[in-house]
Parts: C-alpha cells; structure tokens; sequence
C-alpha cells in the first residue's frame, strides 16, 4: 500500500496485494485472511530533522518526501518497518551486538573444506544491551530474530529451513530467542552459520576478482524492535 501524491488535499491510497496475497486469493478456498498488517517509512530520511531541526525538519519530510507507490513484491516492500510497543514509559530500546561471530576485522568466516583456522562452520551469537545510562529498555526487547543471508546459496543455518527465499537471492531464517540470557537480563540469540557445498564453477562465478573467496552478509533482525546488526561473510575455496 501507498500514498499517492496528495497536492490537493485529497488523501489517495494505491492498494495492491503482493505476489503471496495474489496466490492465496487465486485458490478461492477462504485461505485468504488478512489477520495482520505493517506499516514502514522506508522514503524517509530523518537526517533532515538532523540538519534543520524537529519543527522544520518535520515540515519538509512531510512535504517534500517523494512517497513510493504500493509493490506488489513482498521482498523489496518494507525495509523499515514500523514498531509499537504498550509500555507508555518507554523512552529508549534495547541495542544490539555480536557475542562471538565476527572476527577481530567485523568478518565471520567460513570455508568449503577446513584450511587452517578457518572452518566449515561458525557459531555465531549476539545479544541485547542498554545504552549507556539508560535502565528502562527492558520492555523493548525481542524474543524472536530474523536472520537475513544475502546470498542463501553459500551460506545456511544449521539445523533450520529457510522460511522465505527471495528473488535477489536472499534467504530469510526465523530463529526464536536461546534460553542464553545476556546483558541485563535482556534475551539473546545463537546459530551456526555453514558453507554449503557448491561447484567450482559457481564459485569462480561469484568469488571477488583476484582474491579466493566469496563475500555476502549476513543480517540480524529483532523481529519487535527491528534492531539490526550486519557483518561480512567470506567463503573461502578451502580448495
């Protein structure tokens, strides 16, 4: 769904179904059931407010913000989703960060066979924490995370099926909160990331221009607070 322009006054609201939508409609079976929406602000850029103020930083977001219209394809549509939380004394949420994962250069790394240090396979965790001074973020915590491999064809997690598999290659992983508590008292996260088998063809297609490795990313998301740490993956050829 989008907001069309509006320069008369008049709200206009371009409404499409995604590609799912459109699948479970066309089995007119009543599988279709809308139980649940979003809201993103994926056109905006608060740095605006940054530069002229809140008052004035407001004013021109509002008027001057091109607005995308809807997108009937559910992986490019709401990036930034929007979030609400009941607790009226929220002020501030709950960060995130790596436990154990990335090396000492932010980059989690991985091989096809073992070479070295390098292995197969890496335990990745990560946890919640509150800013500094800050004590009342509890309420702003996740309990489920979603993990976002940029190039699912490389990389995968142990033990778990990807839950959506997207059109730029993307795989998505729903992965609930481990009985590991971290800081706080706030909920934490822990998977193992794999490299998956893949041809020496396909490798040598994807791996970066003179070096022996494949680089994507991989993205953690708290599915409440849409707080989100990202980080490098390599692959090396191990071969």
């Amino acid at each position: 769904m989008g907001l069309l322009d509006h320069s008369t006054n008049n709200i206009i609201i371009d409404a499409v179904l995604t590609d799912t939508g459109r699948a479970f409609l066309a089995r007119n079976d009543c599988s279709f059931n809308i139980v649940k929406f979003a809201l993103a602000d994926d056109e905006v850029d608060y740095g605006i407010v940054k530069r002229f103020g809140r008052v004035v930083g407001s004013e021109k977001i509002e008027k001057n913000t091109p607005v995308f219209e809807a997108c009937t394809a559910p992986d490019l549509s709401l990036k930034w989703k929007l979030a609400s939380y009941g607790s009226r004394t929220l002020t501030h949420l709950a960060l995130l960060k790596w436990i154990t994962g990335p090396n000492s250069s932010g980059v989690i790394e991985l091989a096809r066979t073992n070479v070295g240090s390098v292995k197969t396979s890496a335990a990745v965790s990560w946890t919640q924490y509150s800013p500094a001074g800050k004590t009342n973020a509890v309420d702003g915590g996740d309990f489920m995370w979603r993990i976002l491999i940029k190039d699912g064809g490389f990389v995968g997690v142990k033990g778990l099926t990807a839950t959506s598999i997207f059109t730029d290659g993307s795989h998505e992983y729903m992965v609930p909160a481990s009985s590991l508590i971290g800081e706080g008292g706030f909920t934490a996260g822990a998977v193992t990331l794999y490299a998956k088998s893949v041809d020496n063809t396909t490798f040598s297609l994807y791996k970066v221009s003179g070096q022996s490795y494949v680089r994507t990313k991989i993205s953690i998301f708290g599915n409440n607070t849409g707080e989100y740490l990202s980080g490098d993956c390599t692959i090396q050829s191990g071969l």
